[in-house]
């Protein structure tokens, strides 16, 4: 099984995101990080690392989006 170390699969970038995570084990995908680059995305990380045991977070602050809230 793999381990997908970044990506941004959050309900603001995928609609269908739980479909897709509960999906991952027919891909032979074991876990995910999913990386927050704003304030938003990161709440969105940490609500889906709340809700999933194979769902891991990054938080981070991308260097376009300082500034803005």
């Amino acid at each position: 099984m793999f381990t997908d170390t970044h990506c941004h699969i959050i309900p603001s970038e995928y609609p269908n995101c739980d479909e897709i995570i509960k999906n991952l084990k027919k891909n032979n995908i074991k876990r995910i990080i999913i990386n927050g680059y704003n304030y938003k995305t990161n709440a969105e990380v940490i609500n889906l690392c709340n809700k999933y045991d194979n769902v891991y977070g990054a938080i981070g602050l991308h260097p376009d989006e300082i500034g803005n809230s």
